[in-house]
């Protein structure tokens, strides 16, 4: 991806897909298929910041789904309702993080069983195309039909 948009500064957008996070048997813990995913997704991100270090470079992580906090009966995880997106970039007001953390006490997961969800994932996708990408509300709107807005992530990426 680097070597395309590097060739081609036309290019704005990019995207990568990873498989093989659906670990819902034999995850393993500091070995095994989530550890093999999670160092080569740091080798990823670490070239990806190397590719993407421009100033106007942002790099977002998301997942199309979380996991559940904790281990099911084949020692793996099911498909769960909060997760994290990681962002990196020269823009992003970094060192912080936006939505809250209550702890994984049953009590406070979502259905007892999973992180619940804080900000909507548009809103971290809105803030870069507005601030690093230059769109409208009128053009966030199109993409992103019935979302609002969200204050609360206002500085998430620094002014230019």
């Amino acid at each position: 991806l680097g070597t395309l948009m590097r060739g081609n500064r036309a290019l704005r957008l990019g995207f990568l897909s990873a498989g093989g996070w659906d670990t819902h048997a034999n995850q393993g813990n500091a070995s095994g298929q989530l550890a093999n995913n999670l160092g080569a997704l740091a080798s990823t991100l670490v070239q990806l910041r190397r590719d993407f270090s421009q100033p106007n470079d942002v790099v977002v992580v998301a997942s199309e789904f979380g996991r559940t906090s904790a281990e099911n009966g084949t020692r793996g995880t099911d498909h769960g309702h909060g997760n994290a997106m990681w962002l990196m970039g020269n823009r992003v007001q970094g060192g912080r993080w936006h939505g809250g953390w209550e702890g994984l006490a049953a009590e406070q997961l979502h259905d007892k069983r999973d992180l619940p969800v804080h900000n909507d994932f548009r809103g971290v996708f809105a803030q870069v195309l507005r601030h690093v990408h230059g769109l409208t509300d009128a053009e966030l709107n199109t993409l992103f039909p019935g979302y609002a807005w969200d204050n609360s992530l206002q500085g998430l990426i620094r002014p230019s």
